[in-house]
This record gives structure tokens, C-alpha cells and sequence, in this order.
């Protein structure tokens, strides 16, 4: 088993990240990933906001895939659509 609580969604290139776990899997091993898209709640913008008077560099991250790619990418390569 691997399992990831609210932590992947900050790495990037997830189309590589995904696969290659799967691939570290044993055979009927399981991926557990939570990974919430709270970037737009108030607490992630007061967090850039204040960042940026700060004169901080935005350290943004990539729009979350939606659910159908997830599923895709956490399938084993010969069953990828």
C-alpha cells in the first residue's frame, strides 16, 4: 500500500508521478490518495494575498486533473485508456 494524505497535489508532472507509483505496487497492493483542491477556499487566498505584500514570488501550483484522468492514471499501463 501506498498511501498520501493532502500532500501530491503540491508535486508536479503527475501524468509521470501516478504511473510510476503504480508501478511500485505489489500485485493487488492498493494507491490511497486524498488530495483536496481547496486552492480557491479563503484560506489559500488570504495565504497568497499576504504572500504577495510580502513581495513573496507566487509559488502557484498546477490546476488538479479532473476525477476521469486520475482514474486513468492510476490503472496499470496495459489497462490505461
Amino acid at each position: 500500500m501506498i498511501y498520501a494524505n493532502a500532500s501530491l497535489q503540491w508535486l508536479t508532472d503527475h501524468e509521470t508521478l501516478f504511473p510510476h507509483l503504480v508501478n511500485q505496487l505489489a500485485d493487488n497492493g492498493t494507491l490511497a490518495v486524498q488530495m483536496p483542491d481547496n486552492w480557491q477556499e479563503p484560506s489559500h487566498t488570504l495565504m497568497r494575498q499576504v504572500a504577495s505584500e510580502m513581495g513573496l514570488p507566487d509559488r502557484g501550483r498546477q490546476p488538479l486533473l479532473p476525477p476521469a484522468a486520475w482514474y486513468d492514471l492510476a490503472q496499470p499501463p496495459g489497462l490505461r485508456s
